[in-house]
């Protein structure tokens, strides 16, 4: 009678526990899910709820520091959802030397955000 190696025991036993917990794992998944959906938790639900946590929590400006060759280097205050090109105006315009090739004027700022406008 032939019986299995050492290492062909392991293999089997290793397989038989992987299905074991993936089977687990899809149970308790699913348990997880048929207890939401009786409690009436939808997914679009806590999506509009963590939206309207987003849209209440914006701040009423922003500040950001912009450098380099600007007119009048230093921190402006903007409104929320300004962009680069925002930040170059409140701090009086690029000067002559200024690498637009370099920097995104539409990108949208966030608040505490660095921006360094480059030299040619």
């Amino acid at each position: 009678m032939s019986f299995l190696s050492k290492r062909e025991q392991l293999i089997i036993i290793s397989l038989v526990i992987l299905v074991l917990a993936i089977s687990l794992f899809n149970f308790i998944k699913k348990e997880v899910f048929s207890k939401d959906k009786d409690e009436g938790h939808h997914i679009e639900d806590v999506i509009d709820e963590t939206d309207d946590e987003i849209e209440t929590n914006q701040p009423e400006e922003i500040v950001v520091h912009i450098s380099g060759q600007v007119n009048n280097p230093g921190i402006v205050k903007l409104e929320p959802g300004a962009r680069v090109i925002d930040a170059v105006n409140a701090a009086g315009g690029l000067k002559n030397e200024a690498d637009l090739d370099k920097i995104n004027l539409a990108k949208k700022l966030q608040d505490e955000e660095k921006i360094y406008i480059p030299k040619i």
